[in-house]
């Protein structure tokens, strides 16, 4: 969602993004908390709903970031084919990551998690967000 928000600011319509989880059901609210910490990001969350990770999703997507090794793996047992699409949020636009590249899930924790959590996802698409223009500018040419 913080995404969306940078994409909307600086007006840029030809990246599309959507998110899933692979640890949830279809149809909930974000949490309280995740809805706290948004805010503080100028993200509403009032209207977010979620989605669970499927065959199909990743079947569409072109280009899937894992917020951590266990998504990673996740990914893997749903479509072993969309690993080569597939990469570590904080790890992009390398293959390769470290341990400490993985993102803690704050599910079920404190409001402090939550807005930990917020602010590295924040840092990590500022760093990674020249790479994802390029991406979907080079998809754009290639069609």
């Amino acid at each position: 969602m913080i995404l969306k928000k940078i994409l909307k600011e600086k007006k840029i319509d030809f990246v599309e993004v959507k998110s899933a989880g692979v640890s949830t059901f279809n149809g909930f609210p974000a949490s309280f908390y995740a809805k706290e910490s948004a805010k503080s990001y100028g993200v509403d969350l009032s209207n977010h709903v979620s989605r669970s990770l499927s065959y199909e999703v990743l079947k569409k997507a072109d280009l899937v970031l894992a917020m951590s090794e266990e998504h990673l793996d996740q990914i893997r047992k749903i479509d072993k084919n969309s690993v080569e699409k597939t990469y570590l949020f904080k790890s992009f636009p390398e293959k390769t990551h470290k341990k400490t590249d993985s993102l803690k899930d704050p599910m079920g924790k404190e409001l402090k998690d939550y807005h930990f959590c917020f602010r590295e996802i924040d840092l990590s698409i500022k760093k990674i967000f020249p790479e994802l223009i390029k991406l979907a500018q080079k998809k754009i040419s290639s069609k």
